[in-house]
C-alpha cells in the first residue's frame, strides 16, 4: 500500500488528461487488489494444511497382547509352560496381571487361539535377536560352484568332492555342474547319472535345494548342508 503516495506524486508531476488519470488509477488499484487476493490465498492454504494435518495414529502391536486379543475364549499356557486350559480372555488377563506379566497370543490360527503368559518385552527382544541372527546367516551363505565333465578322472573327482564338502561345512550352498561339449551332448543320460553319483559320494550331510535340471551346456544341481 506504500505505492499509493508514489502514484499521487506521479499524478501531480505528470501532465495527464482526466481520462488518462482515471485509466491509470484503475489499473494500479486493480493490481493492488490482485496482489492482496494472492497473499490471502497463500495464507489460507498454509492455515488449512496446518489444521488438516493427518493425525498420528498409534498402531496396535503386530503380535496381539492383553486387551488387543479379540477371541472370546483362548487356550492358556502359564509362564512355566504348564497348561491352564481354555478360558475367557478377562480371566486369563487377571492371572497374567497378578504375576505382573503379559498375555501374548502365540498361535492366532489355532482353534481356540493359544496364548501364553510371559514378559512381552523379553519376548520381543528374543524374537528380534533371532531375526537378526537369521539375516546374518543368510548374508554369509554364498553359492559356490563346482564344475565337472564326463571325462573328469578319479583324482580330480576326489579333489572336487573335498572342495564341495569344505563349502558345505562352512554353510555355503554348492551348485554342481556337469558340462557337455560337442559330441558329449548326445550322452545326456550318462552325464546325469555321473552327477547323481557325485552328489551321493559327498560325506557331509546335505539336501537338494534345486533338483537336477538341464541347461544348454549340460546339467546342474544345487545342494546345501542339512
Amino acid at each position: 500500500m506504500g505505492s499509493i503516495p508514489i502514484i499521487s506524486t506521479v499524478l501531480r508531476t505528470t501532465k495527464l488528461t482526466k481520462y488518462e488519470t482515471i485509466i491509470l488509477t484503475f489499473f494500479v488499484l486493480s493490481y493492488l487488489v490482485f496482489i492482496s487476493y494472492f497473499v490471502i490465498i497463500i495464507i489460507n492454504t498454509k492455515t488449512i494444511r496446518r489444521i488438516y494435518r493427518r493425525p498420528f495414529v498409534k498402531k496396535a502391536p503386530t503380535t496381539r497382547i492383553n486387551e488387543h486379543i479379540w477371541a472370546k475364549e483362548i487356550r492358556v499356557i502359564a509362564d512355566d509352560g504348564s497348561q491352564l486350559g481354555i478360558m475367557a480372555v478377562p480371566e486369563a488377563l487377571s492371572i497374567a496381571k497378578t504375576k505382573l506379566l503379559d498375555l501374548v497370543e502365540i498361535s492366532p490360527k489355532a482353534v481356540p487361539p493359544v496364548c501364553k503368559i510371559m514378559d512381552f518385552g523379553k519376548f520381543q527382544y528374543q524374537k528380534s535377536r533371532e531375526e537378526r541372527q537369521h539375516k546374518a546367516k543368510q548374508k554369509k551363505s554364498e553359492i559356490k560352484g563346482i564344475r565337472l565333465s564326463v571325462r573328469t578322472d578319479e583324482h580330480d573327482l576326489d579333489f572336487k568332492k573335498n572342495q564341495t564338502e569344505k563349502f558345505l561345512t562352512k554353510g555355503n550352498k554348492v551348485k554342481i555342474e556337469i558340462v557337455l561339449k560337442g559330441r558329449e551332448k548326445a550322452h545326456g543320460d550318462l552325464a546325469r547319472k555321473n552327477l547323481i553319483e557325485f552328489v551321493k559320494s559327498i560325506s557331509v550331510p546335505n539336501k537338494t535345494e534345486q533338483e537336477i535340471k538341464r541347461f544348454p551346456g549340460g546339467f546342474n544341481v544345487i545342494i546345501t548342508s542339512q
